[in-house]
């Protein structure tokens, strides 16, 4: 995915026009906060760990069109947000705005923001962050009339992959993709038309949102972010190409082991980049996002890029029902995802393990429609 330009602060502070009373109130002339905040943003001295959270996303949510007639327009319409939020929080509250001609402004930056709500928000799993601590804010320059332009929406997209796989590991989002009245904040922001994007699996989710056949269709993936994953010390993406097979793995550890665990493990005790797999399935049959769909995986040698790489968390015998469905709906997802049927197999038949066990009911699911294992599995 190509990488997505951002206009500097310097490009909209020029069209600051500060109210009189502010002026008078500090002693200030106009030109002083042109100067001043067309700087590179500074640095709060709020927590800020955007790696655990990851993007809400906003509306300007004006009761009348926003309809730019050029790029001056929307720049003036970022520095007049400036001179609305200069009260309350001393600077622009959003970390960035994307215009409906698909141009995307610095805000606040890579600094916290504070266009979130000072609350925390609870996400599944137990956890519960900190609406600005732990997430970007993202605006679309958008009135409660209007709808989302293509252009605006393929810039969403490509910032969010920025944000989350080509910064600073203490700058990189999470996986969260919410709409800013998520957890029940009261507001109807990002308005009637934007909120379907907001949400993970969307168009403007950098993750593959797969045309779902009808056993995929169920699949709920918990993300990263909400399973509390740490960033990637490195990323590789892999073309959609290059796929060509779905390799079944187990964690060969008790079952009540967390994802993140594992994650631990394999980046403190292995020295890996990250979780080696790109998807994980525990014994209730809910499946965790690993490296995801676009990325190069550490979990068979030779492997990792022409197959994508499941793991059910446990040992041999743990394998449930609900284990089996999931893989197998996993798998189904993954020939929508990547447009063809990936060849299935398990970690023993490409390697010199025992991985994932020896219950043949489990493997015989997996197996062809006879149930008959794929492949020569190796003991």
């Amino acid at each position: 995915m190509a990488s997505v330009t951002i206009q500097k602060r310097s490009t909209w502070a020029p069209h600051i026009d500060m109210p009189l009373a502010t002026r008078l109130r500090e002693g200030r002339d106009n030109d002083w906060y042109i100067r001043t905040y067309g700087k590179p943003p500074q640095p709060s001295d709020r927590t800020w760990e955007p790696w655990r959270g990851g993007v809400f996303i906003h509306y300007a949510g004006s009761l009348f069109s926003f309809s730019p007639a050029s790029e001056t327009d929307c720049r003036k319409k970022v520095a007049s947000t400036f001179a609305d939020h200069y009260p309350d929080s001393g600077d622009i509250k959003y970390n960035f705005f994307v215009c409906p001609h698909g141009t995307v402004y610095e805000g606040r930056g890579y600094q916290r923001g504070e266009a979130n709500g000072g609350a925390t928000i609870a996400l599944s799993g137990g956890r519960e962050l900190g609406r600005n601590t732990a997430f970007y804010s993202v605006q679309g320059m958008l009135g409660i009339p209007d709808k989302p332009t293509s252009a605006m929406l393929a810039s969403m997209k490509k910032l969010i992959h920025h944000l989350r796989y080509e910064l600073p590991r203490e700058r990189r989002a999470g996986g969260e993709l919410l709409p800013h009245q998520a957890g029940g904040w009261g507001t109807d922001c990002p308005g009637a038309n934007l909120l379907p994007y907001a949400k993970t699996g969307s168009s403007i989710d950098p993750e593959p949102p797969a045309k779902q056949g009808a056993e995929a269709a169920a699949l709920n993936i918990v993300s990263r972010g909400s399973w509390g994953a740490r960033a990637p010390k490195s990323v590789v993406k892999v073309p959609a190409s290059e796929r060509r097979g779905f390799v079944v793995h187990y964690s060969a550890g008790p079952s009540s082991q967390t994802v993140r665990q594992i994650q631990n493990y394999h980046m403190d005790s292995n020295g890996w980049s990250d979780i080696g797999y790109n998807f994980l399935v525990d014994t209730a049959g809910r499946i965790y996002e690993g490296r995801g769909w676009n990325n190069e995986g550490a979990h068979t040698s030779g492997y990792n890029r022409s197959h994508i790489a499941v793991c059910f968390i446990g040992r041999d015998g743990d394998a449930t029902k609900a284990v089996k469905v999931s893989i197998r709906s996993l798998y189904e997802k993954a020939n929508t995802v990547f447009g063809r049927t990936l060849s299935k197999t398990y970690h023993s038949a490409l390697g010199s393990t025992s991985c994932p066990g020896n219950e043949p009911a489990f493997l015989g699911e997996f197996g062809d429609a006879g149930g008959r294992l794929v492949g020569h599995r190796r003991r």
